[in-house]
């Protein structure tokens, strides 16, 4: 049986594969990347393996874009071996080593890799290419480091906490009506068994800090101290929102939420300066598709 973790792996080779045609096999050309071709069979296991992908995903594969996908990876192997990047045979020794340590033992990796239809060698090669196209990316895509007044800007508001419940109506008045009850002393949990619309029934919502429920909602919640009430309407309906405590977030959230944001910060502008070098390399590429 396959492993998920080497389905993943012929999904990544397949995608960035760039193996000629066997020999006296004439192949239909889908695409030319200066002087190398991308073939129909290329395409054709390449859309394969992302049927496989959306067998996972449910993301149904489209040809055209892993032709695009196809076509960078190969501008971008392209433009390694013009820089003259090359891969010692002891790292990509290491990484497969890091593969078959998945498995049992080497017979039970080799049977993986011949229920795929591929060699050992010609798994090397694979990962030799993706060595090249990684290092060249490594060399050539540079991002502004993230700096204090980054992650700053990105906390701010999130070093106070609410914990709050709710009973949700439907209309202005029923708010208005339970908000009063509230006010005279009836008891909450009982009022949101009877009334509420939420699944949570008036039980207490978990802490969290400004940016994580809807602003209409934040904006009244944020807005009132321990033991006040207060009505948001949100596209959901109408909420009436008691709040039970407010704290300075602790510590050990707020570093976590430090290095979430440092992360996706740097993940945003590793993206944005990919496109951009992308985009150059393919200005000054010879590039036809002829699909």
């Amino acid at each position: 049986m396959r492993t998920l973790l080497f389905i993943f792996l012929i999904i990544a080779i397949l995608l960035s594969s760039s193996g000629p045609a066997e020999a006296g096999i004439i192949e239909r050309i889908v695409a030319k990347v200066n002087q190398e071709a991308i073939t129909l069979t290329e395409l054709e296991e390449a859309v394969a393996a992302g049927k496989v992908f959306a067998q996972l995903t449910g993301e149904e594969p489209d040809e055209k874009e892993i032709l695009a996908q196809l076509i960078e990876d190969r501008l971008i192997l392209v433009k390694a071996k013009e820089a003259g990047i090359t891969v010692t045979a002891g790292r990509v020794e290491y990484e497969i080593d890091k593969i078959k340590s998945r498995f049992p033992d080497e017979k039970a990796f080799r049977e993986a890799l011949s229920q795929e239809g591929i060699s050992k060698a010609e798994l090397a090669k694979r990962y030799e290419e993706r060595l090249m196209k990684e290092e060249l990316t490594a060399r050539s895509v540079k991002i502004a480091p993230i700096t204090e007044q980054d992650l700053e800007e990105k906390l701010k508001g999130q070093d106070i906490q609410i914990q709050v419940r709710q009973i949700l109506v439907e209309t202005r008045e029923e708010a208005d009506s339970i908000a009063a009850q509230v006010k005279e002393g009836v008891d909450f949990l009982e009022l949101a068994k009877l009334k509420s619309l939420s699944p949570d029934q008036g039980e207490t919502l978990g802490f969290f800090s400004r940016g994580q429920m809807v602003a209409e909602f934040e904006a009244v919640a944020f807005s009132l101290k321990e033991g006040e009430t207060g009505i948001a309407e949100t596209n959901l309906g109408f909420h009436v929102i008691e709040c039970l405590v407010v704290r300075k977030t602790p510590e050990e959230i707020l570093t976590q939420l430090r290095e979430g944001w440092r992360v996706s910060l740097y993940r945003t502008r590793l993206d944005q300066a990919m496109k951009e070098w992308l985009e150059n390399l393919k200005a000054e590429a010879y590039i036809e598709t002829r699909l």
